[in-house]
């Protein structure tokens, strides 16, 4: 009968938590596609989880299956530029989220504090300035309205 050759159709459902971000339809014995990343302020995504382990997407899809996102929490570095002008009075520091430099999207730098702001992003350096005087002074930044623990790189 007809029945037997047609194809069964499953759903591989791709979620963070328990949100839902992206469901596909897949044929029974076919590989599913690969979404694109997806991102998190504050983590870096680690790839796509089965029951606790790492998917491979060159595997034949034959039920049902929910893969789960993997995060890591993103470690945020500082790297100070001294500019050697022994005149100026200002540090450049840029601001990295793993090994991707955010210094742009950095609203500010600030001491242990959140009032204690050491300085914020200046376009025309491309770096975020503070005071020479304050660099020991580090602690955090304000990065997508959230405070994160900034370290010296």
């Amino acid at each position: 009968s007809s029945s037997e050759t047609e194809q069964k159709t499953y759903t591989v459902t791709f979620k963070d938590g328990d949100k839902v971000l992206s469901t596909a339809s897949v044929k029974s014995g076919n590989k599913v596609s690969k979404p694109g990343n997806p991102t998190k302020a504050g983590y870096t995504f680690d790839g796509w989880l089965l029951n606790g382990k790492a998917y491979d997407f060159n595997s034949q899809v034959t039920g049902n299956i929910t893969l789960t996102a993997k995060w890591t929490e993103a470690k945020y570095t500082y790297f100070i530029e001294d500019d050697g002008d022994l005149t100026s009075m200002m540090y450049n520091v840029r601001i990295y989220e793993g090994s991707k430099e955010i210094t742009s999207l950095v609203t500010g730098i600030f001491g242990s504090s959140q009032t204690d702001l050491l300085g914020t992003y200046s376009p025309s350096m491309g770096a975020i300035r503070i005071p020479k005087s304050r660099s020991k002074e580090i602690v955090q930044i304000a990065y997508n309205d959230v405070y994160y623990k900034v370290t010296k790189k």
